[in-house]
C-alpha cells in the first residue's frame, strides 16, 4: 500500500511518499523428495512429542528423510519528503529524507525420520545390521528428531539525500550529489530440540552427550543470541555533461555507492560464524559516455568502470549436511567494460531496441 502526495509552490514542489507492505508466507519443503519420512503437519507441530510414527510414511534403512515448517511475517514502512525545483533557471535541485523500517519474525521447524541400528536394546529397537539400505527399518528403529526455531532480523535505515545540476551555459553542466545514511540492524536467534529425549541415549554411549556420531543434525540446541550494528555513511555523484550539438551529447561521472551490514539468519545458523555481522559494502564507479540521436534510431555506449570493497555475495556451504547458500564478504571485486544500446521504430507500430555488454 502506498500513498503519494504533492504540494506545488512558486518554486519547488513538496513530495510526500507513504509505503507500508504486511506480507505471510508459509514455508513447506520435502528436504528428500522422497514418499518416505515424516508427513506434513501444522497446528501443533512446534509442541513437544507431537511427532509419532502415525506422522511417518515409511523409513528405508539408509535414506534419512527431513519435512520443514516456517510461517513468518515480514512488516515494512517507509517514508520520504522530496524537494524538487520546479523553476527555470540554471540551477535544478532535490533534496529530501527518507526512513525505512522493517522486521521479520519467523519461526521454523525441521522434523527428520531416521533408521538407527540399535543392536543393544537401549531404545528398544533391534539390530538391523543385516538389511540393506533400502530396506524398510523396523518400527522400533525409527527416531523422529525435530528442532524448532525463531528467528527475529529488524532493520531501520534513515538518509538525507540532495542533488543539483547547474547549467554553465545551454549545453554545459555539471551535476553534484550527496547522500548520508544511518544504519541500524538487529537479530536474534534461537533453537531448540523437539521430542527426542533418546538421542541422549544413542549419543551417550563413548560418555560425551553432545558426541552423536553425525547421526542426528539437529542434535544441539543453539541458546539465545542477539546483535546489533550501526554504520553510518556518505556517498555521492559527480558528472560533467556536455551537448555536443543537438544530436550528439556526451558525459563523464563518478559515483560511490554503499549496501549496509546484514546478517545471516537461519535455521542452522552458526554461532561463531554467522553471529558476526557481514561488513558494509562500498563502491566507486567511473562511467564515460555517449547519446547519439539519427535520425532512425538513438544509440547509446558507456565505459564503465566499478570497484567494489566488501562485496556481499552469497556463498554456497555444506550446513548440517546439506548445500545452503550463505551471506559472504567477499572482499574486492573489479569490473570494467563497454555497454551498447539501441533503440529504432521503423513504423509506429514496431519498435525494435537490443544491446550488448
Amino acid at each position: 500500500m502506498t500513498a503519494q502526495l504533492d504540494w506545488e509552490f512558486d518554486n519547488f514542489v513538496l513530495t510526500s511518499i507513504t509505503g507500508y507492505r504486511d506480507w505471510e508466507n508459509v514455508e513447506r519443503q520435502d528436504i528428500d523428495d522422497s514418499p518416505y519420512g515424516a508427513t506434513e503437519r501444522d497446528g501443533d507441530i512446534f509442541a513437544d512429542g507431537a511427532q509419532t510414527l502415525a506422522s511417518v510414511d515409511g523409513v528405508l534403512v539408509g535414506m534419512a528423510t527431513a519435512r520443514d515448517y516456517g510461517p513468518q511475517e515480514w512488516d515494512q514502512f517507509s517514508q520520504e519528503f522530496r524537494l524538487t525545483s520546479t523553476g527555470d533557471g540554471d540551477l535544478e535541485w532535490q533534496a529530501g529524507f527518507f526512513y525505512w523500517d522493517a522486521e521479520v519474525d519467523r519461526q521454523f521447524g525441521r522434523f527428520d525420520a531416521l533408521c538407527v541400528d540399535d543392536p543393544g536394546c537401549l531404545i528398544g529397537g533391534v539390530d538391523i545390521s543385516g538389511l540393506g539400505a533400502t530396506d524398510a527399518c523396523p518400527d522400533t528403529n525409527i527416531v523422529l528428531p525435530a528442532g524448532n526455531s525463531f528467528q527475529v532480523v529488524q532493520n531501520e535505515s534513515i538518509a538525507l539525500f540532495g542533488q543539483a545540476t547547474y547549467h554553465w551555459t545551454d549545453d554545459t553542466g555539471v551535476t553534484i550529489g550527496l547522500r548520508y545514511t544511518d544504519d541500524e540492524n538487529f537479530y536474534s536467534h534461537e533453537r531448540f530440540r523437539v521430542g527426542d529425549s533418546y538421542k541422549d541415549i544413542l549419543g551417550n554411549q563413548n560418555g560425551d552427550n553432545n558426541d552423536d556420531g553425525g547421526v542426528f543434525a539437529l542434535a544441539a540446541d543453539k541458546p539465545f543470541s542477539s546483535g546489533t550494528v550501526d554504520e553510518q555513511n556518505v556517498s555521492g555523484k559527480l558528472a560533467l555533461h556536455h551537448s555536443f550539438s543537438d544530436a550528439f551529447y556526451g558525459f563523464v561521472s563518478y559515483a560511490s555507492g554503499y549496501k549496509g551490514p546484514a546478517w545471516n539468519v537461519f535455521f542452522n545458523m552458526d554461532p561463531v560464524r554467522d553471529t558476526v555481522p557481514r561488513a558494509k559494502e562500498t563502491s566507486d564507479a567511473f562511467e564515460v559516455g555517449v547519446k547519439w540521436q539519427l535520425e532512425a534510431a538513438l544509440i547509446t555506449a558507456t565505459l564503465f568502470h566499478q570497484q567494489y570493497d566488501d562485496f556481499q555475495a552469497n556463498n554456497f556451504i555444506l550446513t548440517a549436511g546439506a548445500i545452503t547458500t550463505n551471506l559472504t564478504s567477499a572482499g574486492e571485486v573489479t569490473t570494467e567494460g563497454l555497454e551498447v544500446e539501441f533503440i529504432t521504430q521503423p513504423t509506429d507500430e514496431v519498435s525494435i531496441f537490443g544491446g550488448i555488454t
